[in-house]
């Protein structure tokens, strides 16, 4: 499941499928120092919304309880332009 930050879909969750992880970097300097571990993360947006089968990625960085997105990074949602309207960032999903 992933939950949304407003106003981005109105802060709408959404299930996250096929989710895969790989280390970067078990030390990383580019993160904060109590989330020390660097990894590349994707998934795809599963069925009930129209960002049903998308792809997503980050780089994230973490800890043994939590995680953060990499500092300077984005979360990346794979839905191609032409699939995409300006209000797809502020209406339901």
């Amino acid at each position: 499941m992933i939950t949304w930050g407003l106003p981005f879909v109105n802060g709408k969750s959404m299930d996250l499928v096929g989710i895969a992880s790989t280390i970067v970097n078990v030390s990383s300097p580019a993160c904060p120092v109590d989330h020390p571990v660097e990894a590349n993360v994707s998934g795809t947006i599963g069925t009930g919304s129209k960002w049903a089968n998308s792809p997503v990625t980050a780089t994230i960085c973490g800890n043994a309880t939590d995680f953060v997105l990499k500092p300077g990074t984005f979360f990346v949602i794979g839905k191609g332009a032409k699939d995409m309207n300006i209000e797809d960032v502020t209406d339901e999903p």
